[in-house]
């Protein structure tokens, strides 16, 4: 799953389920009478420092519970407190905060005209914690939305909802969200519908991305506390994000090792994301069997992580015929320079630039230790022909460089007399991956998308029979091998001017 960020203000409610184990009772007496008395509620009196007492209402036993759980910013509450919490929490009715079933509101079912009014009330609020009731009805939306550096409880208190909450898998690349759009592969962690009376949900912030939405099924109400709560001044802004499914198979990486496979071959795949490699390759097994694709963690920024992988590469193939440099980052920025942050500029240039001098590097002293050598293929982009990039201007001048490396290995290769080791350039043209259609936000964009793009597994059908032609021809002439070449491209151009042609095919054109 990628989501893509919207900065909002504001605030929303608590995600994830959580059981709670069984509680355990204890003998003791009070004024003479044995009477029995639940170990959490030993536990609450001892975390909380007072006695509770039995004529105290329910929602004062949580407010003493959150002041002594709470402790301020960049503070998290300690499991035994969470613990409390989620005990105070699970004991919640509704007639302990002046709810009632019986209340109009809840007893209506029908859908509402036009997008539904969400009200809330708070209950307290202070620098270190709120708590707030939301008050749903029918069909009404919390939009996906994160709690940053926040502890979040939820209690379902009337009604039913559905809860979907995720948390991060890719690291954020810039801090600097100001006018920003950036996507980032989150997992789903709950997708599920809840009825009161259930468990209290609780988001960690040590645990992703802590991010939910709320959708009501019925008419409901939800107790919320959080903890700090919101607080522009303290850069705790509310962020507001769209999700947009993800399955290993959205890339051309991806769709190049499906073809190589269906040839017979064996395979390695790679990136810096665990997640992204497992789903990879527990996809590709499912179809081409365990023994002819692997999968490893490697930040090609990072020489140590190549050397592995070559190490990895040699113990599971025991000999590497090809190498494709496919990893690049656009940091999904489409922004001019001027406005593009350090950040940005050192995910772009070290992932596209750095990197594949590395991968280069590495894969050149391998392949020339083995017999018969073997061909390292360099994947171009938009800007490699020199046109200029504009919103995406870093990315463009990685990407013209990449002919330039290119060319002076060959070079380098033929200086040193080097008969088995070829540097080859690969253009899949535009494909229809995230990082294309992440910046399809202009008229011109989607225009030449509709046009010129297609979906990564027909570039790779063509693509892979090229590749593998190279070595079994024991050539070792430098090859560019381009999948939209400009014949290809000024004819999909005319049809679509002279006959309309693709209009709309992937994008509405405005």
């Amino acid at each position: 799953m990628k989501v893509e960020e919207k900065i909002g203000g504001g605030g929303g409610g608590g995600g994830g389920g959580q059981a709670v184990n069984g509680s355990r009772r204890r003998r003791r007496r009070r004024n003479g009478e044995d009477y029995e008395e639940e170990e959490e509620e030993q536990m609450m009196r001892k975390r909380t420092g007072r006695r509770v007492q039995a004529t105290s209402t329910a929602i004062q036993r949580l407010f003493v519970a959150c002041r002594t759980a709470f402790k301020g910013p960049g503070t998290v509450p300690l499991p035994p407190d969470v613990h409390v919490l989620r005990l105070l929490l699970d004991k919640m009715r509704p007639e302990d905060v002046g709810l009632s079933s019986d209340i109009l509101f809840f007893k209506s079912r029908n859908a509402v005209n036009g997008t539904p009014r969400i009200t809330y009330s708070t209950v307290y609020k202070c620098n270190n914690f709120s708590m707030c009731i939301f008050f749903l009805p029918p069909t009404a939306v919390i939009p996906l939305h994160n709690h940053p550096g926040m502890t979040v409880f939820s209690k379902l208190l009337v009604g039913s909802m559905h809860i979907k909450s995720y948390d991060w898998v890719d690291p954020v690349i810039s801090t600097d969200s100001k006018g920003s759009s950036q996507l980032r592969l989150a997992k789903l962690v709950v997708d599920s519908d809840f009825t009161a009376p259930c468990n209290t949900c609780i988001l960690y912030p040590t645990s992703g991305g802590n991010m939910h939405t709320f959708r009501a099924i019925t008419p409901c109400a939800v107790l919320d506390v959080l903890g700090p709560p919101y607080s522009t001044e303290d850069g705790r802004d509310c962020t507001y994000y769209h999700d947009h499914p993800y399955t290993s198979d959205s890339g051309i990486g991806y769709a190049l090792a499906k073809e190589f496979l269906k040839a017979g071959d064996n395979v390695i795949v790679c990136s810096r994301s665990g997640e992204r490699v497992e789903l990879a390759v527990q996809q590709l097994r499912q179809e081409f069997g365990e023994q002819h694709v692997w999968g490893t963690v490697c930040d090609v920024r990072e020489g140590k992580d190549v050397k592995a992988l070559v190490a990895f590469a040699s113990d599971n193939l025991n000999y590497i015929d090809i190498w494709i440099n496919n990893a690049g980052s656009n940091a999904y920025n489409y922004k001019p320079l001027a406005e593009t942050s350090d950040d940005v500029l050192m995910e772009i240039v070290t992932t596209n630039t750095l990197g594949l001098m590395i991968c280069c590097r590495e894969a050149i002293n391998m392949m020339l230790n083995q017999p018969r050598g073997g061909h390292i293929f360099n994947i171009d982009g938009a800007g490699s022909d020199g046109r200029p990039t504009p919103r995406f201007a870093a990315y463009g001048a990685t990407k013209r460089s990449v002919v330039h490396l290119t060319k002076s290995l060959q070079a380098e290769l033929q200086m040193h007399q080097v008969k088995n080791v070829m540097v080859h350039s690969l253009s899949p043209g535009m494909v229809t991956t995230d990082l294309l259609m992440s910046g399809a936000t202009t008229k011109q964009a989607k225009f030449f998308i509709n046009i010129l793009a297609e979906p990564p597994d027909v570039v790779a059908e063509y693509l892979v029979p090229c590749i593998r032609s190279i070595p079994s021809s024991q050539s070792m002439k430098p090859t560019y091998i381009r999948f939209l070449t400009g014949l290809k491209a000024y004819s999909q151009i005319f049809s679509r001017l002279a006959f309309g042609a693709r209009r709309n095919r992937y994008l509405i054109e405005d």
